[in-house]
């Protein structure tokens, strides 16, 4: 790789952190969470960028077998929220969601739209496919 290849600084400090790799328990998934969300509160560099895209691809690996895809949207969503020690008021304003529209969802009594769901998939690092409804397959 010529030097103009690689990657800036921050990408090996935040190696140093945590080495990308998948991830293997609930407790490596909470430090991720942890560094995706610090991360993704800030302006960052293309080392930053690259890290991000790599680490929540590896949360998803692991969110997809641990957490599997037969819960509803709503069950995944509460989960989330129960995972990360959250409030609703505190959800709502960090993934710029209204505290109505996670309260009727978890109440069930509104489905998650898709532009919400982008924005929780966002806040959370998961694929936006999680807090979507299953189609079934004829």
């Amino acid at each position: 790789m010529a030097s103009s290849d690689r990657l800036p600084r921050s990408y090996y400090s935040l190696i140093n952190e945590l080495p990308l790799k998948p991830v293997e328990d609930d407790a490596e998934l909470a430090q991720a969470h942890a560094i995706l969300e610090r991360l993704f509160h800030i302006e960052g560099d293309a080392g930053v960028d690259a890290y991000v895209d790599v680490l929540a691809g590896l949360v998803d690996a692991y969110e997809r077998t641990a957490f599997p895809t037969e819960a509803e949207p709503w069950q995944v969503l509460e989960h989330l929220i129960e995972a990360r020690g959250l409030t609703i008021t505190a959800l709502a304003k960090q993934a710029k969601v209204t505290s109505a529209t996670l309260t009727r969802v978890l109440e069930q009594r509104r489905p998650i739209t898709a532009s919400t769901a982008v924005k929780l998939a966002s806040f959370f690092a998961v694929s936006p496919e999680v807090f979507l409804p299953r189609i079934p397959v004829a």
